[in-house]
């Protein structure tokens, strides 16, 4: 795990500015720093020691030092690869999973990433022929982001080492603005700096004789038609996620869990403990409507692990917060950035490596939307006295201000009317529908958008689904827009400031081919989530996990604003910020607030998604174009 950065220039690339790129990732590779300098081609490496901590530094290269290579992440297969190249000829030098990939590459070329089991953001130079291939894994785990710059391209972990080339200027993507209002984050390829672009999971992106070409080389599959018992598909589920998780235990470092008490990180802790004795990290709140700790305790007790458990109480987080959203170099409107940075800072203490249940819900029909989404198909086809009736229900209803409260569902269920079927499910997931940014936003920034339509993306996703299932197009959805954009930079970012790195057992690539075998009626019955997975799992897990219902990583945001973080909400959406900045209707933003404070409205989502965007502009100080 490491951050990597580089330059690709038609004139020789300054060591100096390779350098200071570098150091903007020292978080991300606190033990150790590499460099390759040729007259075409700069590489930059830090590294967090993992696998082979002695001699597995970075660049890595062939035998015959013509072929170089940076990486962050780890190639899980990486033994089974070796021997395999090995038979073929190739010599290695150490035991490091990334002296793999330049000899991978040598046999198999691009092909060879579909070779890799693993995480991993690659820059590979082939000097003979000076042609560069950035590629990300399949799901997005690593990120990577490019830059053109004249007759330069430059790459990096995070945009923060672009942005250290003192030839670029940050300047915010207006188009990047509005997703992020709607989505609560940028979806890729998209940043939220014009002219930087995030390479898309499952790419490749290959520059030679200043051309550059894009490729998909994998994305998610579909196959539902494969004849299979149920009885069957649970023991291939667990099966899969049993050798996913034993895959994910390898390293020359301590290995821990983080365990929520929800099924996902339960059964990785299942498997993980039938291989080996396992620490195991979880993190609780004062109050008990977010709380989950007791149900983590309770597994941790059952497999008999190593169990750590802290609780992030109010003044702890609001101290926290500016120092959290400054690791971030986008906005990201997720408020479960603060207890992931809090678990994953407690759980570095004692582990390098944690494993965690990401992706679980996605690939396997796990939010409580995939019902909802039924309900919908249904509901909106009403008459329309029917549903103004439900209208002027929901509005009666008091605002109770807490962790997914029927009155809170019922309203964030409302707000999808007039969306579709598709769309609608990003108006649940995120923050301001699309409708409510023309009272939001200045005037100026209304009509610079243009028609900009900060959903086609679902519509785009959609149609790139290679499936007729509903529950499935939905599975896709959620991987490649809420999971892939949202959850998984928040786990990058947060972890990797505290240097651990975490690994996600249901984004194995066989895993991930087997979730895309299953039924959506099996994924999702009448009244029930997971359905087969909760099955599958059911007798190996202590009573009454498997058949919890959902909480998610929610933190007690709603009660804060209304006391701990009012100073900070009103400080930093204050009408004289605002004004002064020329994005956001001051007017608008302070009925938001009022009605937050005075329990009219449970606004936490619209309030949280201004904080965090307006502490990013403060930070940033873009050019606005």
């Amino acid at each position: 795990m490491c951050g990597i950065c580089g330059i690709v220039s038609a004139t020789p690339p300054e060591e100096a500015v390779i350098r200071a790129m570098c150091q903007t990732l020292a978080h991300r590779g606190p033990d150790d720093e590499g460099y390759y300098i040729h007259p075409a081609c700069a590489l930059g490496h830090r590294r967090l020691s993992i696998i082979d901590l002695k001699s597995g530094r970075q660049p890595m290269s062939n035998e015959t030092g013509t072929i170089w290579t940076v990486v962050n992440g780890e190639i899980y297969n990486y033994i089974e690869l070796r021997e395999e190249l090995a038979s073929k000829g190739h010599r290695f030098r150490t035991a490091a999973d990334s002296e793999v990939i330049p000899h991978a590459y040598e046999e198999w070329g691009e092909d060879c990433l579909l070779r890799f089991n693993g995480m991993f953001a690659i820059a590979l130079w082939d000097e003979p022929v000076r042609r560069l291939m950035l590629a990300r894994d399949r799901m997005g785990e690593k990120p990577l982001y490019y830059f053109r710059l004249g007759d330069r391209v430059l790459f990096a972990s995070e945009p923060r080492a672009i942005l250290s080339h003192p030839g670029v200027r940050p300047r915010l993507s207006l188009p990047a603005l509005a997703l992020y209002l709607v989505h609560e984050y940028v979806p890729t390829p998209y940043t939220i700096y014009a002219d930087l672009h995030r390479l898309e999971p499952g790419s490749v992106l290959i520059l030679e004789n200043g051309r550059t070409a894009f490729r998909r080389y994998w994305d998610i599959p579909f196959d539902e038609r494969k004849p299979c018992s149920e009885e069957e598909l649970c023991e291939r589920i667990r099966a899969g996620l049993r050798e996913s998780v034993r895959l994910r235990l390898r390293g020359d470092v301590p290995v821990g869990i983080f365990l929520s008490g929800g099924i996902d990180s339960a059964a990785i802790t299942a498997f993980a403990s039938g291989a080996r004795q396992v620490d195991t990290f979880s993190v609780g709140f004062d109050e008990s409507a977010f709380d989950e700790s007791a149900f983590a305790s309770s597994v941790a007790r059952h497999f008999g692990s190593n169990h750590h458990a802290c609780v992030l109480r109010a003044d702890e987080a609001v101290m926290l917060i500016r120092q959290i959203l400054s690791l971030m170099d986008e906005p990201l409107a997720d408020a479960s950035v603060i207890p992931t940075y809090v678990l994953s800072r407690f759980a570095r203490d004692s582990v390098k490596v944690a494993l965690g249940g990401d992706g679980g819900d996605e690939l396997l029909g796990g939010y409580p939307t995939f019902l909802a989404d039924r309900v919908a198909e249904w509901y909106f086809r009403c008459p329309s006295w029917t549903r103004q009736c439900v209208g002027a229900l929901a509005r009666a209803l008091p605002t109770s201000m807490g962790n997914y409260t029927a009155d809170y569902l019922l309203k964030q269920f409302l707000k999808g009317e007039g969306y579709g079927r598709w769309r609608r499910h990003q108006v649940w997931f995120g923050s301001f529908a699309p409708h409510e940014l023309a009272d939001l936003l200045q005037p100026d920034i209304l009509h610079a958008l243009g028609d900009f339509d900060p959903l086609s993306v679902v519509d785009t996703t959609i149609r790139d689904a290679r499936t007729d299932d509903p529950v499935n197009k939905l599975a896709y959805l959620y991987a490649k827009l809420y999971l892939q954009d949202d959850i998984l930079v928040k786990l990058d970012r947060m972890s990797m400031a505290c240097g651990l790195e975490v690994r996600a057992p249901f984004l194995d690539p066989n895993f991930v081919v087997l979730a895309g075998q299953i039924p959506g009626r099996l994924k999702v019955s009448r009244l029930r989530t997971k359905h087969v997975f909760k099955r599958a799992m059911k007798l190996f897990l202590p009573h009454g996990i498997a058949d919890r219902r959902k909480k998610g990583f929610g933190i007690p945001l709603a009660g804060w604003f209304k006391n701990q973080l009012r100073p900070l909400l009103l400080e930093t959406l204050s009408a004289e910020r605002l004004s002064r900045d020329g994005i956001f209707d001051p007017g608008f933003v302070e009925r938001l607030i009022a009605e937050h404070q005075s329990g009219a409205k449970d606004n936490r989502k619209l309030l949280w998604t201004l904080l965090v965007f307006n502490e990013w502009l403060r930070r940033t100080q873009p050019q606005i174009t």
